[in-house]
């Protein structure tokens, strides 16, 4: 397992994230799903019709929709007039009438392929603006100059559209007044959740589970910072809700879980690229906060790999602590699951605990560096020594002087 995180401040969606975004835009503002419109009229209106009557029309929509590309395919498959293709060849072939010239090139096939698809992609393009218009909708002409849209510009959404979409931080707290008023909706999406996608039994997704899990945690909250619950709602009903931590430096995503009604929107992908969009807008009032994390990438694991998809992406080394691009270290990890993936040979960890003399401690309720501990204690093991040791060596030299190591009585 692999620690990564993603710099959200230079972040751009990738192709396929766009999709995600393009799909679940559609769905809010024009209802579309699976590639249709859906509406309760079209529903009554399939209801009352015949099988044969909706055959008939389907067949007919089709034969319209079909008939400029017929057109287009006899123009481009229709024989050439013999006097035009005869005109072609004696100009091609004749060589310049000017004295000392070299004769024209004729002996190269010309290929009009590339040609031909152009002129069909223009003509496609010409047509989806043709239906779009008819339609009522806006034709968005994009220029070679127009700067990408940042992921925020997906995210916002017309307040007309067939859905009411909104996001709601509520603090992971079931002391909370908001968190209380609606945990038990926002509970029975978990044990949906659970028990669709994970196989769990109900009982074991009880509400008690889901506090342990996901509701109780060491975060003392402070100001923006601490836990919290980001909920998803369409038409005010929660369909997915993003366990988050909003620490100084990052946001760092927990658990997600969602309704499996609406998978079809791809929720965890559209709900990681909305907790990027989060980021950055903290970022403008927290400078420090400008990464996201989404707890540990396991290149052998098909359904982890996905985190590294959110680009610029880095892995933290095992043995130096430090950030590698991605990419560099995909080659390494093909190889074999576990690498070190600093490319310096000579880098080693600058937080490595060399001795334990600043090693905190938590002894007979008192604080105390291991030193004083060893003098008040009398006599400590060598098994003690060990695991002290491989304690400091796992949490490195900053936090061993910083967090207390609690030693029994």
């Amino acid at each position: 397992m692999y620690t990564i995180r993603c710099a959200a401040l230079s972040f751009r969606p990738s192709k396929s994230q766009k999709k995600t975004l393009r799909k679940f835009k559609s769905y809010i503002e024009n209802g579309k799903e699976h590639g249709r419109l859906v509406s309760e009229a079209d529903c009554i209106e399939a209801e009352k019709a015949s099988p044969e009557s909706v055959l008939a029309d389907e067949i007919s929509n089709l034969q319209q929709r079909l008939a400029p590309i017929s057109e287009l395919k006899v123009k481009l498959e229709s024989p050439p007039n013999p006097e035009v293709q005869t005109e072609k060849k004696l100009r091609v072939s004749s060589p310049s009438s000017t004295t000392g010239s070299e004769p024209a090139t004729s002996s190269q096939p010309i290929n009009n392929s590339g040609s031909t698809r152009m002129k069909g992609k223009l003509f496609r393009r010409e047509r989806w603006r043709q239906r779009q218009l008819e339609k009522g909708m806006s034709v968005e002409v994009k220029t070679r100059d127009s700067e990408p849209k940042e992921v925020e510009d997906w995210l916002d959404y017309a307040k007309d559209g067939a859905h009411r979409f909104r996001t709601r931080l509520v603090p992971a707290d079931p002391d909370d007044p908001e968190f209380a008023a609606t945990f038990e909706e926002s509970w029975s999406v978990y044990q949906k959740y659970q028990v669709a996608v994970h196989g769990d039994a109900p009982d074991k997704c009880s509400t008690s589970q889901y506090k342990r899990f996901l509701c109780k945690n060491p975060l003392i909250r402070d100001g923006p910072h601490g836990a919290f619950h980001r909920h998803y709602l369409i038409d005010d009903k929660i369909v997915a809700v993003g366990v988050i931590d909003v620490l100084t430096h990052c946001i760092s995503s927990v658990y997600l879980y969602y309704d499996p009604d609406y998978s079809f929107l791809s929720l965890g992908t559209y709900t990681s690229l909305s907790e990027i969009a989060f980021v950055r807008e903290l970022n403008l009032n927290l400078p420090q906060l400008r990464f996201y994390y989404l707890g540990f990438y396991i290149h052998s694991c098909q359904k982890m790999k996905y985190k590294g998809q959110f680009s610029p992406s880095f892995l933290c080394c095992p043995e130096t602590y430090r950030w590698q691009a991605i990419e560099s270290c995909r080659p390494l990890l093909d190889a074999k699951p576990y690498a070190r993936l600093d490319p310096d040979a000579d880098t080693i960890d600058n937080h490595k605990t060399n001795s334990l003399t600043d090693v905190k401690v938590l002894f007979c309720h008192q604080m105390m560096d291991w030193e004083v501990y060893k003098e008040v204690k009398g006599k400590v093991e060598e098994t003690e020594v060990k695991e002290v040791e491989e304690y400091a060596s796992l949490v490195g030299h900053n936090v061993a002087s910083r967090m207390l190591l609690y030693r029994p009585n």
